[in-house]
């Protein structure tokens, strides 16, 4: 470690100050409206619900947070201090919070953990339900309520919720939807070749060749169809044709 005098490093002293200056600036109050506008947001994205029926504002997630038994407590423990003990020695509920204490603080009469607002117990099934709307199951409700919000085994409620749901069961099988991608049109001829079988038709097999730009097909009747007849049809008839720049199958033997 070498010391440096702040002449030499003025530039980035200066914007770690300013950040610091600038952060002093921003009200409590409307880090945690903004906070709360985030969960709105992404409810309303995913249930289809406007932010003004969901009714889940700073005022009253603060008056839930004052009834909670547990919450007050963590409150208390947030302001005055933490006692230097073991888990052995705290109460069950205290646990959970105990382990991530450094990660809370206190904003406007609710508990943060992180930049994650922790909900009071009276308020739980509402936030569950929200993320179940949708019926994504538990990973996209996990995904999502874990930007957002926590409380103590928020994880197990959800995978509780889920495995009651047969649409959650349902879409969990499905297999991920992608994007259909078409080929690029081809400019020039030879440029793309597109081969695959056909049959059988009448007791025989045909190798099909066609030109991506053209659309001009070529068919060939195949006495074998394993992978050292196809080499040498394409080898016949590409010295005719020309070369093209790709060829494309199906992967599948044995032109794959």
């Amino acid at each position: 470690m070498e010391y440096v005098p702040t002449a030499k490093f003025g530039h980035p002293d200066a914007l770690s100050r300013l950040i610091e200056e600038r952060k002093a600036e921003i009200p409590d109050e409307e880090r945690v409206v903004n906070a709360i506008q985030e969960i709105n947001d992404e409810f309303s994205m995913v249930s289809t619900v406007s932010c003004q029926k969901l009714q889940l504002t700073a005022e009253v997630m603060a008056e839930e947070t004052a009834k909670d038994d547990v919450l007050s407590r963590i409150k208390y423990l947030l302001k005055n201090g933490w006692p230097n003990t073991t888990e052995k020695n705290l109460d069950e509920d205290v646990v959970p919070f105990s382990r991530i204490k450094l990660a809370l603080s206190l904003e406007n009469g609710m508990i943060l953990y992180g930049k994650r607002i922790v909900i009071p117990r009276n308020l739980r099934n509402f936030v569950l339900d929200e993320l179940h709307k949708a019926h994504g199951g538990t990973k996209a409700m996990t995904g999502m309520a874990r930007l957002h919000v926590w409380w103590p085994k928020m994880e197990v409620d959800i995978k509780e919720l889920v495995q009651k749901c047969d649409k959650c069961q349902i879409n969990q099988k499905l297999p991920i939807k992608s994007l259909l991608e078409t080929w690029k049109k081809p400019t020039k001829p030879l440029e793309r070749v597109h081969i695959d079988f056909a049959g059988p038709f009448k007791g025989k097999m045909f190798l099909l060749m066609v030109d991506a730009c053209s659309k001009f097909p070529i068919i060939k009747i195949m006495k074998d169809i394993n992978a050292e007849a196809v080499v040498k049809v394409c080898k016949e008839t590409f010295q005719l044709i020309g070369l093209p720049e790709l060829i494309v199958s199906c992967k599948g033997k044995p032109v794959g």
